[in-house]
């Protein structure tokens, strides 16, 4: 018999799609990938997300650690955009298996050595997730 396990969602995956929901109605692009995508989108605008770190501070629950980065060649325009989208990722929470999320650190700006031209804009949260489905692995 196989011992069911509660496993959580990925927070990455929940707030890769909710961002791509909310992007184009914005006017914001949706290149939303874990990595600088090669080669870069026409535009030079887009977005990587990479996940940081992982805790379970309660069974039913992961706090996942993630840092969205926003890459536009214009600085006002980069700036804008990633304080808007800070205030849009808090209020995800109020969608399904997101629970919470606790800003870390940012928007900051920060240069990429390998991307010079553009303006790359950081932020940081804590994104906790819940799930009380059991999911049984072999």
């Amino acid at each position: 018999m196989t011992i069911p396990i509660l496993g959580t969602p990925s927070a990455y995956r929940l707030t890769r799609n909710y961002f791509l929901a909310e992007c184009p109605a914005r006017g914001w692009p949706t290149n939303f990938e874990q990595r600088v995508p090669d080669p870069l989108p026409s535009g030079r605008r887009f977005w990587t997300c990479e996940l940081l770190n992982t805790v379970k501070p309660l069974r039913f629950t992961s706090s996942q650690l993630l840092q969205l980065r926003y890459y536009d060649p214009n600085g006002a325009r980069a700036e804008q955009i990633a304080f808007d989208a800070w205030e849009l990722w808090q209020v995800m929470p109020s969608f399904g298996l997101v629970q919470d999320v606790e800003h870390a650190g940012g928007p900051t700006s920060q240069k990429d050595p390998d991307y010079p031209d553009l303006e790359r804009y950081v932020i940081t949260a804590w994104v906790t997730v819940v799930n009380t489905n059991p999911v049984i692995t072999p």
